[in-house]
This record gives C-alpha cells, structure tokens and sequence, in this order.
C-alpha cells in the first residue's frame, strides 16, 4: 500500500497531516462521540474559517463560518459527518481552523452533548483517507424519459452517474448547461422535436465529457376527450333541484354545461340547478381538453320532475235531508240522511257539503268521487248528484227552502246491499266550487214519485 492509501486519525486540534507529492484527501469524516441526544434533530458541520482559540471564544465572538455544513442524525455514540469537501478546502486555502457544531433547527430546546478532548477517553476524531488524484470523469445515464412521439407537454428524466456523490448540470433544447437533480421535470413544452443532455461531475470535479442526451417529439393533440355524466338524477322525480357529477377522459379539461338544450355555459363538477319546473328537462355536458379539443358529442341525461300530487279523502262539514210532505220543517240534527221517492208529494232529497282541501303548489284537480254510505237501500233505483247553487244550513234548509242546483247531475245506481255509493262529481264544476262557490251537492231519485227509499250515514253519525 503506498503513502497515498494510507488512513489517518487525528484527534484534539485535528492539525491537518501535510499531503505527500500526488496524494490528495479522498474522504474525511468528523467523528464526535455524543453523550446525552435529543432524538429527532438534524445536527450541522459548517467549516470554520475564522480565528478562535479554547480560553478566549464566547457566544458572542464565536468566528465565521463557510460553505455548505455536513449533516448527521442526532443520537449516542459516535455521530459522524463526512466532511471530504470542507477538508479539502482547508487543503486548498492552507488554512484550517476546524469545525463548528450546531443544531439545524436551534431554539427549540434540544440539547446535544458530546466529549470534548479533555474527556480523557472517546475524544474527537478526523478520520482522513488520502490517494491519488482522480482524473476518471463520470458516466452519465439517462434512466427513465419519453420516448418518440406524445402529446404531453410536460416530461420528466431520471438520471445517476457511474460515480456516488456526482452533482449534474441539465441542457434543455441546446441551451447552456444548468444544475440539476434527478429527477427533472419540464413543463409548457412546444409542439416539436426536444433534446435533453445531462452531465455527472463526481467529487474530484471530473465532469463527464460525453453528456448522456435523448432527444423526444411532441405532436399535437387532436382528440377530443370522452365527457362521462357520473352521477344525477333519472326518471322521475319530485324534487326540483338537481345536482350533477361529470368528468372527462383526459385530465385537466374544463366542462360546459347547458340545461334544456340552453347555450353551453362554463361550468364544474358537481353542477347544481334549482327551482326547476315540472316536467321533462336535459343537461348535456361537455369536455374541452388542455389542447384546446372539444367534446363534440356531449354526454346528456334526461329526467322528469313531476308533481307530489296526491288523493285526499276529506270529511262532510255539514249535511241534512229535506221532507216534501213537510216542507217546512229540517232534519239537520238527524243522524240518518234520507233519499226518498214517494207518490203524494212525499219525496225526500239529501243535501251534503265539503271543505275543500288546498290544492298543493303545481297540482291540479283531476278527479272528485262524493261517497256516502247506504245504511238501507233499494235496489233498481238510480240516484243523482246535482251541484247546489246556494247557500244552506243544517239547522236553516227546508223543502221549502232547498238551494236550487246547476249543472248536469253525476248519476249511481243504487245499492242491493249496504255499503258506499259513488258519483263521480269531477264535471259537476269542482273548479267553480274552489272559486268560491262550494255549496256541496242535493242528492235525490232521479225519478221522484216511486216507492223507493234509500238512507246514509250523517256527519251526526260519522261517515
């Protein structure tokens, strides 16, 4: 082994052994034995490059420092810090006035503590290797990148050298060369034919001479991207609002959106309308890629908001029946409605009234049934509803007195058994009776003056 491979430890003052003819420091490493370590700190070795000695330095005339600092994990035992560059430095300047030891991050309570050399026993150490001069410069390799034709305009290279500890320089398309580390990302790339060359430099300052370089085209994009409705609402719905979720094929498009066939309009995922009306509507969304390609065939999704509508059953408010052969007198109180139809003048007539139900918001009436339920019955007979035209009373209507009707009666057969009769009264003008002229409905024989008596249920009694 010559003088040039030889390994040194130099302790205390860490006195720099003079170099022999050819040699130069190919490592160095600063060895400080840590007694007491606050775990999870990042502790520094900056060269020193101020004059300072053991009795005179105070916190506040501690000397100056240069370059960038090694680094090592806090912890016990032996920290060390591969110094090489600082060392050689010292080498090249002839001056060495050593190291100074910090946290990266101070103020925060960490303390660290090591054995100085008047411990007597694990002291500091330098540990310098020494050899020939490198002259062999690095090979670089280009590890990873974009090959022939894309539409991207962003690529990004991995790269290392043949030599650990190499720093790089990158040239994009020609230009001069730059520092650099792997990996190297460029973005806003042009439509055309690209370059890149990359260059190691190991730590004896031996650059690579033949750069690694690849060289790659970006062509343009001329697909249009694929728009995709993810979520929203279909068929039928009563609810007037509707929230939307798209995407696109190609990431980084913006979208346009339009709503019953509307012009496309800038918009984002999730897309919310509201207030929407009843019936049938279409949202139709597209894509535009970051090359500027629209979707020409926008995805669409039809739905139908319709009404919560529903059917309503509803109570009398008030009934009576009303006697020809005692035209004078009522029968409000009674529980029983009677329908009679009798030869000398012994007819009989009921009257029945209904508080109509609000008609919810966007619904319309579409159907009305009036139902009574027959007590007794006679079979054979058919039963009329006529809309009354006036105003009445369960205490106050008589024969003599009785509403006259309009409009053409709903008719029903009547029962062979006890149980509900049904007219539907939807013609007998429900409309008018919500505008104010709901008077209820005159129930009576269609043909008066026969042996036939039919009877119902009262609001007295419950329907």
């Amino acid at each position: 082994m010559s003088d040039c491979m030889a390994q040194r430890t130099q302790q205390h003052a860490f006195a720099n052994p003079s170099l022999a003819p050819g040699c130069v420091v190919t490592d160095s490493k600063l060895r400080l034995n840590a007694k007491a370590a606050a775990a999870g700190r990042t502790l520094e070795a900056p060269r020193v490059t101020g004059d300072w000695s053991e009795g005179a330095m105070t916190g506040s005339d501690q000397p100056a420092t240069s370059g960038t600092a090694a680094t090592v994990s806090s912890g016990t035992g032996y920290r060390e810090w591969n110094v090489t560059s600082q060392v050689r430095t010292s080498y090249e300047n002839g001056v060495d006035r050593g190291f100074l030891i910090r946290d990266a991050g101070e103020n925060a309570d960490a303390e660290q503590q090591f054995d100085s050399r008047e411990a007597g026993s694990d002291p500091p150490q330098l540990v310098l290797t020494f050899g020939a001069p490198d002259f062999e410069p690095p090979e670089t390799t280009i590890d990873s990148r974009p090959t022939g034709e894309t539409t991207s305009t962003s690529a990004t290279f991995g790269f290392s050298s043949s030599e650990s500890g190499s720093t790089f320089e990158c040239s994009l398309d020609g230009a001069g060369f730059a520092a650099c580390t792997s990996p190297r990302q460029y973005t806003g790339l042009g439509v055309g034919s690209h370059e890149i060359r990359v260059r190691a430099t190991d730590a004896s300052g031996n650059t690579d001479d033949s750069p690694a370089s690849r060289e790659w085209t970006v062509v343009p994009d001329t697909t249009a991207p694929e728009t995709t409705i993810d979520s929203g609402p279909t068929g039928s719905t009563t609810n007037t609002g509707a929230t939307f979720g798209f995407s696109s094929s190609e990431a980084g498009s913006t979208f346009e959106c339009s709503l019953d066939q509307a012009t496309f309009t800038s918009c984002t995922s999730p897309r919310q309308y509201t207030g929407l009306g009843v019936g049938s509507h279409e949202i139709r969304v597209r894509a535009t890629d970051a090359s500027g390609n629209i979707d020409e065939t926008p995805a669409v999704r039809t739905w139908t908001v319709t009404l919560a509508c529903s059917t309503v059953t509803v109570g009398g408010d008030r009934d009576s029946w009303v006697l020809q052969s005692a035209a004078a007198n009522h029968f409000g109180l009674d529980s029983v409605l009677k329908v009679d139809s009798k030869s000398g003048s012994s007819n009989a007539r009921a009257l029945v009234r209904f508080n109509l139900p609000a008609v919810p918001a966007g619904c319309q009436v579409t159907g009305v049934k009036l139902r009574l339920y027959a007590s007794s019955y006679k079979s054979g007979r058919t039963l009329q509803a006529f809309r009354l035209n006036g105003n009445w009373t369960e205490t106050g209507v008589t024969w003599s007195n009785q509403p006259t009707t309009t409009g053409t009666a709903a008719t029903a057969p009547s029962r062979s058994s006890a149980g509900y009769m049904e007219w539907t009264v939807t013609s007998q003008e429900v409309q008018s009776m919500y505008s104010g002229s709901n008077h209820g409905f005159l129930i009576r024989d269609a043909t008066e003056t026969a042996a036939a008596t039919s009877r119902a249920s009262t609001v007295e009694k419950g329907i």
